[in-house]
């Protein structure tokens, strides 16, 4: 629902290069994001990222992503995303590419 907060922290962990399956390949880092943060339509799998704009507000956008394997803690995102980037994790099913958003602390 709008106005509801949320917290999020990517959390980064170390698995095999050969697909994060534990098989022994050279320790990478991965990025996973809650499952309630990414959405599905037609064009396919997508999450909103949101700019900060001014202060206290932010700018959400719509940015295709590619899931990987689905962990305990989430989806693993293999590329669309960047380390440190705001995401909206509530009402994703109400958001729309260009809204203006208050940032919660």
């Amino acid at each position: 629902r709008p106005g509801m907060p949320a917290e999020v922290q990517f959390q980064l962990n170390t698995a095999a290069a050969n697909g994060a399956d534990g098989s022994g390949g050279a320790p990478v880092d991965i990025l996973i994001v809650p499952v309630h943060a990414v959405a599905e339509d037609q064009a396919g799998r997508f999450v909103f990222v949101v700019t900060p704009a001014e202060e206290g507000f932010g700018t959400v956008t719509r940015r295709n992503v590619t899931v990987g394997t689905m962990m305990d803690d989430g989806f693993q995102i293999l590329d669309g995303l960047n380390e440190g980037e705001l995401l909206v994790t509530a009402g994703v099913g109400k958001i729309r590419d260009g809204l203006k958003v208050r940032l919660l602390k």
